[in-house]
């Protein structure tokens, strides 16, 4: 019978019994360190012993095999391995190295002592075995002193201690089996009487009373008050409100100081997307650099860049996904790939928005616009379509027949209208594109403000007043942003992000006008709120070193929310004051006015006065997004004329930030002729009073 060669050793034995890969390159390293502690240099000793290590091993492996011992008895231990090195070491003559190692191997063996559980320390009572959630485990207070040290930062030695102290406390019980929860009650229970609240709060587990969670798993899908923290993002599964609660109690626990998790729980400042605070909430990406292949291939991107953002995803150069435009059925392909980009969305519980579609000529608009009055036709959900006026001009110029769908999308909210600043392009909300720019932009972290507290506070014609406190707010949520960027980029740092931006959400500015107005909003008074929001954020955001831009467009999902925190303080209105019943205490109200929600009443102005209302009330922003485009209770009423509002908030606006000098009026102004309020060199004109 042939003799078979000697087997390699394959694993080693643990003290713990847990078998695990034999490794020779951890006994050259072992011997390493012996060197180094000596100062010996000789290269070739660690090999050298490792080698006489392992064939030591494989002669008994042999002698075992021919003695028919059991395959348990043929995996050497760590001990063995160990005994085998100091054996080398001195046959090797390296008595220096050898005691070096011998040493080492000394000083982790007491140190394992210390940590381990002796029988005298027992007391003569039984340790009890640990359930945790990997199952039961036995006793061993070493785990506790080493997971002090990895998850509170302690020294060695207090980390010990309060892992004596636990052990005492848990052997007085007498129980044969405690819940690892018992045990970390015990820990923070010592940390706390030692003193070491810092240490004892890193350890403390973020969940949620068991009544919560009940309620959130229970609570129907469109309720959407039970998911208040979410901020507008889709109600989705009871496991989703339990992921975003429990995330946006850690986030208030340990990633907000006082001030901010005061002003936010008292609705002064509201943190968006704080169920998902780690990721930044949106991000706006070209349909070129998801790859080539259509739409097919593009879904599987879009879905990794869906989960890594908090609220959403814009997606540009869409018509790059439609692909050429084909007369014979370029509608029906083009609602196919919007069809499936809803769904995707929806799935995700995310946002999927377009912006910039892209393409060459106006025929790729038209394919889109077309698609997306065949989808609001068939209730079908698709994304919504950021859009500048150039764009849609050049279509309708191209294809007339579109201008009945697509009065019909900007008044279902489907098609959102947008301006840019020269050399810009909307990209998303507070995000503007740069002429050249090519990568990835990012929105990290947004913070609504409400707005209709301080002009409570501040009372009719007290414009000054407001003002002033608005600066100190503004201050405040600037702080409570950067608190935010923080923890994304400690949080979240190997997502790709580009260029990145932060935004202040300014939430009830229709409100604070009407306030501010003593019942008449004023279009003028509101750019100088967003203008003067808009430089003390960026003043603060530079000493910050961060770049913040404002976003109306996000003040939606925070109107409700902050409208109900303050729900209950006192709300003058004009009526009251002049009525003959009692001034009530306070009112009521579900939400504030959104975006550039001026109220109902503004629907009942031409489409020429509303169009340049807005565009006064917008001239202080140079890049955002024109909605709410009219009172959103009356958006299928008829007659609502959205695409000449549209047209007129253009022409007003660009009338604006003409410079005076260039405009004939002012020419006729110092020829002797009467000027108009606006010609007489005042930033902004009062449309004209709403019809009756």
């Amino acid at each position: 019978m042939t003799a078979q060669p000697p087997r390699m050793p394959e694993h080693l034995r643990k003290r713990d019994g847990q078998v695990v890969p034999f490794d020779a390159r951890r006994i050259m390293a072992a011997v390493s360190r012996a060197q180094d502690a000596v100062g010996d240099a000789d290269p070739g000793l660690p090999v050298e012993v490792a080698e006489l290590v392992v064939l030591t091993l494989v002669g008994r492996a042999e002698a075992d095999r021919v003695g028919m011992v059991a395959e348990s008895r043929r995996v050497p231990s760590l001990e063995e391995v160990q005994d085998l090195v100091e054996e080398a070491l001195v046959g090797l003559g390296r008595t220096r190295v050898a005691r070096a190692y011998i040493l080492y191997r000394d000083r982790r063996s007491r140190a394992r002592a210390t940590l381990s559980v002796s029988e005298t320390g027992m007391r003569g009572k039984q340790a009890p075995q640990v359930r945790g959630e990997a199952g039961v485990s036995p006793w061993n207070r070493s785990r506790i002193a080493a997971a002090l040290v990895r998850e509170s930062g302690l020294g060695g030695q207090i980390a010990e201690e309060v892992a004596r102290r636990v052990e005492r406390q848990v052997l007085a019980l007498g129980a044969t089996r405690v819940s690892s929860g018992l045990v970390r009650a015990f820990v923070d229970q010592e940390l706390e009487g030692l003193g070491l609240y810092d240490a004892a709060r890193a350890t403390e587990p973020v969940g949620i009373p068991r009544p919560d969670l009940r309620a959130l798993l229970r609570a129907p899908r469109d309720d959407r008050r039970s998911t208040e923290a979410r901020h507008g993002t889709p109600n989705g599964s009871g496991e989703r409100r339990v992921g975003a609660s429990i995330m946006a109690r850690w986030a208030r626990q340990d990633w907000m100081d006082e001030e901010f998790v005061r002003a936010h729980q008292a609705g002064e400042l509201l943190a968006l997307g704080l169920e998902r605070f780690h990721l930044p909430l949106v991000r706006s990406v070209s349909a070129s650099g998801l790859g080539d292949g259509g739409v097919a291939r593009a879904l599987g991107p879009l879905t990794t860049l869906l989960d890594a953002t908090a609220h959403g995803v814009v997606l540009e150069g869409i018509c790059d996904l439609l692909g050429p435009p084909r007369r014979a059925r370029e509608t029906d392909r083009a609602v196919e790939v919007l069809v499936a980009l809803g769904a995707l969305a929806r799935a995700s519980g995310r946002r999927l928005d377009l912006a910039n579609p892209g393409g060459r000529g106006p025929r790729p608009m038209v394919q889109l616009l077309s698609a997306l009055v065949h989808g609001l036709a068939g209730g079908l959900a698709m994304p919504k379509l950021f859009l500048e006026h150039a764009a849609a001009a050049e279509a309708l110029e191209a294809e007339p027949a579109l201008a009945e769908g697509l009065e019909e999308l900007l008044a279902a909210g489907q098609v959102i209208p947008v301006w840019s600043a020269h050399g810009e392009s909307f990209a998303g909300p507070g995000l503007a594109r740069r002429s050249r720019e090519r990568g990835p932009l990012t929105l990290g972290a947004a913070v609504a403000v409400d707005l209709v507290r301080l002009a409570r506070r501040a009372g009719p014609w007290n414009e000054e007043a407001f003002l002033s406190s608005l600066v100190e707010r503004t201050e405040s949520a600037v702080d409570a942003v950067a608190q935010l960027a923080a923890a994304q980029e400690d949080l979240s740092p190997g997502i790709p992000v580009g260029r990145r931006l932060h935004a202040l959400v300014p939430v009830g500015l229709g409100d604070v006008l009407r306030i501010l107005g003593d019942g008449i909003a004023r279009p003028d008074q509101g750019a100088r709120v967003l203008g003067v929001l808009r430089d003390a954020a960026q003043q603060a955001a530079e000493r910050a070193g961060l770049v913040i831009e404002l976003s109306t467009l996000l003040s939606g999902p925070a109107s409700s929310v902050l409208a109900r925190r303050a729900a209950g303080e006192a709300r003058p209105t004009q009526a009251g004051l002049f009525g003959e019943g009692p001034l009530p205490e306070s009112e009521r109200v579900e939400r504030y006015l959104s975006g550039f929600d001026l109220g109902a009443a503004q629907s009942s102005w031409e489409p020429r006065d509303r169009g340049a209302s807005l565009a006064a009330l917008a001239a202080t922003l140079p890049t955002g997004a024109l909605w709410p485009l009219h009172d959103p209770l009356t958006s299928q009423r008829a007659g609502l004329a959205c695409l000449s509002t549209w047209s007129a908030f253009v022409a007003a606006r660009a009338e604006l930030l003409e410079p005076r000098v260039l405009r004939p009026a002012v020419t006729a102004h110092a020829a002797g002729a009467a000027p108009r309020p606006a010609e007489a060199g005042l930033p902004f004109e009062q449309p004209a009073r709403p019809r009756a």
